[in-house]
């Protein structure tokens, strides 16, 4: 059953499954309950769907000129909220779980979600996987600060998807989009982890409900080549 609580300001659906395995994953808005009972029947995760973040705020890990414009500036806040969720949000949650130590967390999400998930498997050491849907890897400077950030992990898995017209998109920003995705993938395989990048039918804005599946299927099957290594 899938309960709902709000944490200082994030909204928190979540409900549990019989494992240690823990999939964050931040939306714009909340998920149906039913997809959240059928992603933790099928792909055994503990769901976690956080939404009532500060999006283009919250997720961005420095200050940038808005996407058009015009438009606001992006914020780059995403340095406290990275606190806010693993040192108030995940302890509350993974409480309520019953999950105790020893749980293997995943961090996934979608556009400037999608890019905060890359930033901060970087940034910190709580998540072993990451999951990211048309991540908005345009975002000013970010691929080159990826290859020179200090990141000192190996292996876990990470998942890409990216739609086939994104960089038809009608911002000059967009245009780079499948190049720069390629690039965050390549990292991510020297930094040691099993990748996953996929191109699906449509835009940025193509249905989100498919992609989320097809993200977890790819996770699920990641996990499995590293369970036989």
């Amino acid at each position: 059953m899938v309960e709902t609580i709000n944490i200082e300001g994030v909204s928190c659906q979540f409900e549990p499954c019989d494992t240690k395995r823990v999939c964050y994953l931040m939306t714009p808005i909340p998920v149906e309950e039913r997809k959240i009972d059928i992603a933790v029947s099928k792909y055994k995760y503990n769901m976690v769907v956080l939404t009532g973040m500060d999006w283009n705020n919250d997720l961005t890990p420095w200050p940038a000129p808005g996407l058009v414009r015009g438009s606001k500036p992006f914020g780059g806040l995403a340095e406290a909220f990275l606190g806010k969720l693993t040192d108030v949000v995940m302890p509350d949650v993974e409480c309520r779980l019953g999950l105790g130590g020893g749980a293997e967390r995943t961090l996934t999400g979608v556009s400037l979600a999608g890019l905060f998930a890359a930033w901060a498997w970087v940034r910190c050491d709580r998540f072993r996987n990451i999951g990211c849907i048309s991540g908005s890897f345009w975002y000013d400077g970010f691929v080159e600060w990826l290859s020179s950030a200090d990141a000192d992990r190996a292996g876990g898995c990470a998942y890409f998807t990216l739609g086939e017209k994104e960089s038809q998109g009608g911002s000059p920003r967009y245009r780079t989009i499948r190049t720069d995705t390629e690039r965050v993938v390549a990292w991510a395989e020297r930094l040691g982890a099993k990748t996953m990048f996929e191109l699906t039918p449509g835009s940025h804005f193509a249905s989100f409900l498919p992609r989320l599946e097809r993200m977890l299927q790819g996770l699920n099957s990641l996990a499995e080549t590293v369970a036989e290594d």
